[in-house]
């Protein structure tokens, strides 16, 4: 059983930074998107498409993190690190994000 979890974590790590990688593509030209002024030349609703697409890769590379170092943790190679970060602002994200799934339902 430890060997099939041993393997079952090495495939999820694979797998994650097989995910990781195009999505720090698309999170690269997202902030390019932002930072080079699109949102003046582009609509409303296009900024916020950029905005719920922005959010919704942040938290998919967040969960490929987490599940990586999950595998980490496995291997008894996570170092904890203890961090501030503002409660509102992490809850805004969230309801944002899932704001357009409501909306479309």
């Amino acid at each position: 059983l430890e060997s099939s979890q041993r393997k079952l974590m090495t495939f999820m790590a694979f797998l994650c930074h097989e995910i990781r990688n195009p999505l720090f593509v698309i999170t690269s030209n997202i902030s390019f998107m932002e930072d080079n002024g699109c949102h003046a030349i582009s609509s409303d609703a296009q900024t916020q498409s950029i905005q719920a697409i922005s959010q919704a890769a942040d938290i998919m590379l967040r969960l490929v993190n987490d599940v990586l170092d999950i595998s980490k943790l496995e291997a008894g190679k996570l170092e904890l690190q203890e961090h501030e970060f503002d409660l509102r602002e992490t809850l805004h994200a969230v309801v944002s994000s899932k704001q357009r799934l409501i909306q479309q339902r």
